[in-house]
């Protein structure tokens, strides 16, 4: 048992740990959980001898327990890791893509959670100022809630509430959550009459405030400014006070005037919009429809399950065109989904000239997800199995910690093997590998070869396995050949 207490504290990895270890990194840890079971299996030896003299103790024995347990749980994982990482090995060129684009979304995922602190220090609401609803409205949204579930609630109280709950909107999603609730203690006569006609104007003047660089807010003031001109209507008919009359007349006036400014927007809109085509450029909402458009196409042709692989090349790149030109026009980034997308289709090249000739933003310079790289090939041929691997150089980015990005380019030469038969993700490993190792990895992959020949049922399974390792075992040759020419 002496020489297996290294092994008594083993940190057990889970099976989705497992699945993305190298070759080397799993056989160590299987050798690691071969040890912990052979400390464990001794511990209980102790325990039976402890148990039979009376000494044993019922923690000793709870904490032996709980050992063996843990121990038959991490087997039962490493055997399901091992699995994934069989079943990696076979995935098609769209799960590649998949990965790529989750592990992007999550590496900025976890930079975007951090975001809300940064801006807490210069005294801003990151949710507010993003368009989502902040913590003050929220706040304020919170206690309209409790209002709409309360029956001692008065209407001047909610409209005095509201006020100041309107006049802490600071964009459209925060005006639309007051204005819902609003109409909801209405529809219950909580807030009728005077209050409600004040509480609308309360809205109008928030809208009015966000309608300066809002389109939306500007009509939902128009709309806030009729609600209001119905509830006075409504107020008047049923008290005939002259002071509901006058404030119809105004709001008349101010409906008037704000229809009337809006319709010389837009015809002043589609005067330029003409320019545009009069001199044959195209503005950029024109080409983001186009864009959207080509995008629309070109999903349609990858689902149909008949074209061909030139066609969804074609198809691909006259998308990818109208993306960049519509991304040019309008001051964005072009989509994300060019790259991964490029890459499986093997037309980074493309892509490259593309963004070269329309003054777009270069692929390479976009971050990818932690620790995933987008490798380019100058190797063609390594065998008929793998298929060619004829791509051009591409650097390597390594991006996306927390809320800061460093990239670090370089260039290296190796081939890209079928998706069918090497998991990408791990070829940058296998360039860091000296030749002594790479040696040993084709010595492990052939004995796993032949220790399969032997034992793999004849139901194709063990044929196919025995295809996985053995492309493996001429992606470890190739690399050795390229580390000694490098020497």
């Amino acid at each position: 048992m002496a020489q297996n207490a290294a092994y008594s504290d083993l940190q057990y990895k889970t099976a989705d740990a497992i699945k993305y270890m190298s070759d080397a990194d799993r056989e160590r840890y299987e050798q690691a959980l071969e040890g912990n079971k052979n400390y464990i299996a001794g511990q209980l030896n102790v325990n039976a001898a402890l148990e039979q003299a009376g000494l044993l103790t019922e923690e000793q024995k709870n904490k032996t327990e709980s050992a063996t347990a843990a121990m038959r749980q991490a087997y039962a994982d490493f055997a399901a890791g091992e699995q994934q990482h069989l079943a990696q090995a076979s995935k098609s060129i769209d799960d590649y893509v998949a990965d790529i684009e989750k592990a992007k979304s999550t590496a900025e995922g976890l930079a975007n959670s951090s975001l809300g602190d940064v801006f807490k220090t210069a005294g801003l609401d990151f949710d507010q100022i993003s368009g989502r609803v902040g913590k003050t409205v929220q706040t304020y949204v919170t206690g309209l809630q409790q209002m709409e579930q309360a029956t001692s609630v008065t209407g001047p109280a909610i409209n005095a509430y509201l006020t100041k709950a309107f006049d802490s909107a600071k964009n459209q999603t925060e005006l639309d959550s007051l204005i819902g609730k609003m109409s909801t203690l209405h529809s219950q006569g909580k807030l009728v009459g005077d209050d409600y006609i004040s509480s609308l104007g309360a809205a109008a003047n928030a809208a009015k405030s966000l309608s300066a660089t809002n389109s939306e807010a500007g009509q939902a003031y128009i709309n806030l400014l009729k609600q209001q001109k119905a509830a006075a209507e409504e107020a008047y008919k049923t008290t005939g006070l002259e002071q509901y009359k006058n404030k119809i007349g105004q709001l008349n006036l101010d409906i008037l005037k704000l229809t009337a400014s809006h319709q010389k927007l837009g015809n002043a809109a589609n005067d330029i919009e003409q320019a545009y085509s009069d001199l044959g450029i195209k503005s950029a909402a024109t080409l983001e429809a186009m864009a959207a458009k080509a995008e629309a196409a070109y999903g349609k042709i990858t689902a149909s399950g008949t074209a061909s692989l030139e066609q969804q090349k074609a198809a691909f790149l006259a998308f990818a065109k109208a993306e960049i030109e519509a991304a040019n026009a309008s001051g964005r980034l072009p989509s994300a989904m060019l790259e991964s997308r490029a890459e499986a289709l093997g037309l980074t090249d493309q892509l490259n000239g593309l963004n070269a000739q329309l003054g777009g933003v270069s692929g390479n310079a976009s971050s990818a997800a932690g620790g995933l790289k987008t490798m380019g090939a100058a190797a063609a041929g390594a065998s008929k199995d793998t298929g060619d691997a004829t791509k051009n150089l591409s650097k390597m980015n390594d991006s996306v910690n927390a809320a800061s990005s460093s990239v670090k380019s370089y260039t290296v030469m190796t081939p890209l093997f079928k998706a069918a038969t090497l998991d990408m993700s791990k070829a940058a490993s296998y360039m860091t590998m000296s030749v002594s190792d790479l040696n040993k990895e084709i010595e492990t992959q052939q004995k796993l070869i032949n220790k399969l020949s032997n034992s793999a049922a004849p139901d194709g399974f063990g044929q196919w396995i025995n295809s996985i390792n053995s492309a493996s075992v001429k992606v470890y040759q190739f690399y050795e050949n390229a580390s000694e020419s490098c020497n």
